[in-house]
This record gives structure tokens, C-alpha cells and sequence, in this order.
């Protein structure tokens, strides 16, 4: 079963990455996981491990998903519990997901220089 799991995200930063623990008897070795971010009905982003510059990696050995968002893509989700997430896991044809919920925009008043 997905795990709900709400994430914070301060707006206009990139650190520190969300990180989503797997459990150690299941291999991430092969997948491509894909983060998902809608707002209502419309795509805000889209991010895959498979895509060195989204910022969503795999760790096998360590057992987690981490995505560092790039400052425009933390500047992307609004103020607020109003954008929500799917986290995919994709292995040999299959699609699974591992965990959902809100991302929560917190702050977002400071400069991105």
C-alpha cells in the first residue's frame, strides 16, 4: 500500500532534499521512480530518476528516494496545503505507487541569487 506522507517545502530553496525511506527488502536496483506534482486538476511538475537534472535520485543501498527541487521548482508549488504527490516506482512494465499526500509551500519571501 502507498504511504501517505505530507511534505514540507520551503519556497525559493533547494536543501534540504525530501527523502522517502524503502524498506530493506525492497530493491530499488532497475526502477525509475517518477514524482508527480499536480495543483487541482493541472500538472505543476513532473520530475524522474532517470533525469539527472530533476533532482529525484535513487539509493539502493541506503534504501531511500531523495528529490532536491531546483529553486524553480520549489518557487513552482503555492502557499499553502494545495499542491498534492504521487511517488511512482516504475520496474519492468509495472507502476506502483510508493507514497502520496501534500506538499505543503511554506515561506517563500527570500531572493533566489
Amino acid at each position: 500500500m502507498p504511504v501517505l506522507a505530507d511534505i514540507d517545502l520551503w519556497r525559493g530553496n533547494d536543501a534540504p532534499p525530501r527523502v522517502w525511506q524503502t524498506p530493506d527488502d525492497f530493491p530499488l536496483v532497475g526502477s525509475v521512480v517518477v514524482l508527480t506534482v499536480y495543483v487541482g486538476g493541472d500538472l505543476l511538475l513532473s520530475a524522474a530518476s532517470d533525469d539527472g537534472a530533476s533532482g529525484l535520485t535513487i539509493d539502493d543501498s541506503g534504501h531511500f528516494i531523495a528529490w532536491k527541487p531546483s529553486l524553480a521548482q520549489s518557487r513552482l508549488c503555492p502557499f499553502g496545503r494545495i499542491a498534492r504527490y504521487e511517488l511512482e516506482r516504475r520496474y519492468l512494465g509495472d507502476q506502483e505507487t510508493l507514497a502520496y499526500g501534500c506538499i505543503v509551500g511554506l515561506g517563500g519571501a527570500n531572493l533566489d541569487d
